[in-house]
């Protein structure tokens, strides 16, 4: 009797140790994304001068696509997990302290330091989680993967609401009124929405956009500064470390990870060879445009439709029904995809998407109102939803033993996506239209092309098994050295299918 309270006891005490790791993670990234988030959205229009917000966001995450490639040999054979989180929130901290002054060198320069954070960041993550979850159901003699749905579902919510809060944030420091679209202010908009062009070679001043006083910029900083302190702080004080090469038990064995030079450089060349693959070649445009739909809304959209017509002050409101619907349709479209199937719930998300982009075409800012920003800032929310949902989840499903390959194919083509749709913006000579122009063009590629990768894995669907066509055409010299680091353990298997569930909004 004595020995069964005790193992009851030390159960508690094991899931309340686990439960405060993970609060205190989840703390750390909530404090360090309100504020890096809140300056991401405010780029295009906080840094506009010769559209250097735009420039530092592209180069931010060319570095992060790369860095996605790489961070994770580093992270499981020198740093760990937690010293990685330390380092990327200071990286962070970095690129926040060097927006107090519109200064091109400085930013851009600064832009290599968080596009090399996330990276560090976001695979940890997904490492500490997965290894607190794991702990939590050994105690509870649960299911390890209801466990890690359940805390990595938390921690969406929580990054959620860290874009939410860092958005309202930046509003109330910048508000100023919102008169513009609904009164008859003289602020020239008529070359605002399509007719917007890119960075000026001195600050934009057109329709409502206007650069804030210095002194609403250093408070703004500061505040996103000193949360980012604190974030680092509970960090280095609080946050324990966690084993990185932590394995299941399975069969009461216990599967130790260890990795040499040659198999960390195979794994990270896998991720190139995946892209040989006839379903992958289908699906990067996809992959691409989850990039490109967040460059879009976090860029342009906020810079061209929303800064030029209500000015700065309104960024952080209009996009809070966005982010909302975001996060709450999420969740939503994955059970719906049960009932209908992916395609519907995908093809509804695109025609949204184009529905959307064909108004800003034709929307006439002089005489627009608030609330159709509103709607169309909803809308965005909706696609955001469905479209990531649909890709991320195909994408396990035709790659079930090379996750990843798979999930850094996502982190690498979406970091690209962002990177390029953030440029086009930069020069003068690119306005609005083209940006849109551009948009609709990827998005209907993806449209096709996704059409065409369904029906082929239905048709695979109908073949006898074994005899997969991309399955066939994929080998090659090193499908068996990846299929050696598959046997490392479930532990990575679950790390990176988890990844790629806040992949969609890690920069």
């Amino acid at each position: 009797m004595g020995n069964e309270n005790d193992e009851v006891s030390l159960r508690r005490v094991t899931s309340r140790l686990q439960w405060k790791r993970f609060w205190i993670l989840a703390l750390c990234y909530f404090s360090c994304y309100t504020a890096f988030r809140g300056l991401r959205d405010l780029q295009s229009t906080l840094n506009n001068a010769e559209g250097m917000g735009l420039a530092s966001l592209s180069l931010l995450n060319a570095f992060s696509a790369v860095a996605g490639l790489l961070v994770p040999a580093v992270i499981r054979l020198k740093l760990g997990t937690k010293w990685s989180v330390v380092l990327g929130i200071f990286l962070h901290i970095l690129y926040i302290a060097s927006n107090y002054y519109e200064n091109a060198y400085l930013l851009l320069s600064a832009a290599v330091f968080p596009g090399i954070g996330a990276a560090f960041m976001w695979v940890s993550r997904g490492t500490y989680i997965t290894t607190v979850a794991m702990e939590l159901a050994a105690a509870n003699q649960r299911n390890p993967a209801a466990d890690t749905a359940l805390l990595n579902s938390i921690f969406y919510g929580v990054s959620r609401m860290s874009t939410l809060s860092s958005n309202i944030i930046s509003s109330l420091v910048f508000q100023k009124g919102w008169q513009f679209l609904e009164s008859n202010q003289t602020a020239n908009l008529a070359s605002c929405g399509k007719h917007a062009c890119g960075g000026d070679t001195t600050a934009n001043t057109t329709g409502a956009l206007v650069p804030p006083d210095q002194a609403s910029r250093n408070l703004l900083v500061s505040i996103y500064l000193g949360l980012g302190v604190f974030s680092l702080v509970i960090a280095v004080a609080f946050l324990e470390r966690v084993p990185p090469k932590a394995a299941p038990v399975i069969n009461e064995e216990v599967t130790v990870v260890t990795l040499t030079t040659k198999e960390v450089f195979y794994s990270m060349m896998s991720a190139f060879r995946l892209m040989r693959r006839p379903r992958m070649l289908l699906l990067i445009p996809g992959l691409f445009f989850l990039g490109a739909d967040m460059a879009f809304v976090s860029a342009h959209f906020t810079k061209f439709f929303v800064g030029c017509t209500q000015g700065i002050e309104a960024v952080g409101f209009i996009a809070v029904p966005l982010y909302i619907i975001g996060a709450l349709g999420s969740p939503v479209m994955g059970r719906l995809i049960k009932y209908t199937g992916r395609a519907p719930v995908f093809f509804a998300g695109c025609a949204v998407y184009l529905a959307l982009l064909i108004v800003m075409l034709v929307w006439a800012p002089e005489s627009g109102k608030l609330w159709h920003l509103c709607v169309m800032a909803s809308g965005l929310g909706f696609t955001r939803a469905a479209i990531p949902t649909v890709i991320s989840t195909l994408l396990g499903l035709l790659f079930p033993d090379q996750k990843e390959a798979a999930f850094g194919n996502l982190c690498f083509w979406q970091s690209l996506g962002f990177a390029a749709i953030s440029f086009i913006g930069v020069p003068q000579a690119i306005c609005a239209v083209h940006v849109i122009t551009v948009t609709i063009v990827v998005l209907v590629t993806v449209m096709a092309l996704y059409g065409v990768l369904e029906f082929r894995v239905k048709g695979d669907k109908q073949r006898p098994r074994g005899q997969d066509e991309d399955n066939t055409a994929g080998s090659d010299s090193g499908s068996v050295k990846e299929e050696n680091l598959g046997r490392q353990g479930s532990l990575s298997k679950i790390v990176n299918e988890n990844h790629a569930f806040e992949s969609q909004s890690n920069i």
